[in-house]
């Protein structure tokens, strides 16, 4: 679902970077959510990972990411509003396999990435 709306609002896939911040979760754990404790264990890693990638533009799908950035912020409230925090511009959607299960956030995920992928093309 993501690759296609991407690709459907004229992203080239081969210029994205793809991590998670839980993936350093215990795969024992996969069917559960990742608690508190877990994101900031994770972090490190993640941490790394962005350092390394070092993006421009950063879309945060679902809670657990936009959680990394804004402790305090739901995904709900939060969604479809940029944000610019260490030289990066954020934006977040709701997740694709929330998507998945409520037919009723696939428009809202269209735009929220259609409106990314806007700022990203206009910023190259």
């Amino acid at each position: 679902l993501l690759d296609d709306t991407l690709s459907a609002a004229g992203m080239d896939l081969n210029e994205l970077a793809y991590f998670n911040v839980v993936s350093c979760f215990p795969l024992v754990m996969a069917d559960k959510k990742p608690t508190p404790e877990s994101l900031i264990a994770c972090r490190p890693h993640f941490e790394a990972q962005m350092e390394l990638i070092n993006p421009t533009f950063v879309l945060l799908l679902g809670n657990y990411a936009l959680q990394a950035f804004r402790p305090d912020q739901r995904i709900m409230s939060s969604r479809g509003t940029w944000w610019e925090g260490a030289g990066k511009r954020f934006l977040a959607t709701v997740h694709p396999a929330g998507v998945l299960r409520n037919e009723e956030w696939k428009d809202m995920f269209r735009d929220d990435i259609t409106e990314f992928v806007r700022e990203v093309q206009q910023c190259m």
